[in-house]
């Protein structure tokens, strides 16, 4: 995996609320030279007045990508003191559309939709259709339909026939030549390194970014299960080291709608399958 990791991104998004403030947006101006501009968001309220829209169009991202919690589907009452856990209600699949079509309804997304930057999403809990949800929720096909029509995906896509939401998109860029900005070396080893790439021309560049969008709920196990559980499931899993393995882009974004780095044991997040965690940023190393 070498040769990925010398262009490896991981990008480990945090569920939370966008903020816009109340001033109106500037222009921000491109950086000069190679550059692919990337915005995200997630725990998005589709009943809500959403005025981070206008801050998104005046940055002219090249991808807008939704990291999870795009709607909310689900109702949650509190908590249950006799089992200590959140009372939850699943969404129905009326109640996911009706979301999504308020989504799309949306002025300001609307906008973006009609844009050129390029929309890509996975899911989290709250727009799988249930609190903290895994492979046990009844209604995961469903679900997926819904979420899959809202993100426009075509009716003969492969992602429609998985289970689960998982995907890798290339966004474009200049090719730049692999070893670019590599440390110095011995002329010798420099020289074995230009014969290389000599023979290995047409894959020895390096052009654009790869997203990979993640899906951590429709084949991850049950928490109770323990420590050893699965958060993806071995299709996705193998689906993954091919894409990485294969890829020849210059940067890559892990997208995942649970915490990956912090290792921890109570809450969300990769930190309760330690085993899952592990093979992941082995994947990355």
């Amino acid at each position: 995996m070498t040769a990925v990791t010398s262009a490896l991104i991981a990008a480990v998004f945090l569920a939370c609320p966008a903020v816009a403030t109340k001033e109106g947006p500037s222009p921000v101006p491109r950086p000069p030279g190679r550059s692919t501009r990337v915005l995200f968001g997630s725990c998005n309220r589709a009943q809500w007045s959403q005025p981070l829209w206008k801050h998104v169009l005046a940055r002219s991202p090249d991808a807008w990508i939704w990291a999870g919690d795009n709607v909310y589907g689900d109702r949650t009452e509190g908590i249950d003191w006799s089992t200590g856990k959140i009372r939850a209600h699943p969404a129905t699949e009326e109640r996911l559309g009706r979301l999504y079509a308020a989504q799309l309804a949306h002025p300001g997304y609307a906008q973006l939709l009609r844009s050129n930057a390029t929309i890509l999403a996975t899911w989290d809990d709250h727009d799988y259709g249930l609190n903290d949800g895994d492979r046990t929720f009844h209604l995961r096909r469903a679900s997926q339909r819904r979420f899959l029509d809202f993100v426009r995906e075509p009716a003969l896509s492969a992602r429609r026939l998985r289970d689960g939401v998982y995907a890798s998109r290339i966004l474009p860029g200049p090719p730049v030549p692999i070893g670019e900005g590599a440390p110095a070396q011995s002329a010798e080893a420099a020289g074995q390194r230009r014969q290389s790439t000599k023979r290995h021309a047409q894959r020895a560049t390096r052009s654009g970014v790869l997203v990979v969008l993640l899906d951590n709920r429709f084949n991850k196990d049950p928490y109770d299960v323990g420590p050893g559980g699965d958060m993806l499931g071995e299709a996705q899993w193998r689906w993954l080291e091919r894409t990485l393995r294969a890829s020849r882009a210059r940067a890559h974004l892990i997208v995942s709608g649970l915490q990956v780095l912090p290792f921890k044991r109570v809450g969300e997040g990769w930190g309760r399958f330690p085993a899952s965690r592990a093979r992941l940023l082995a994947l990355l190393h």
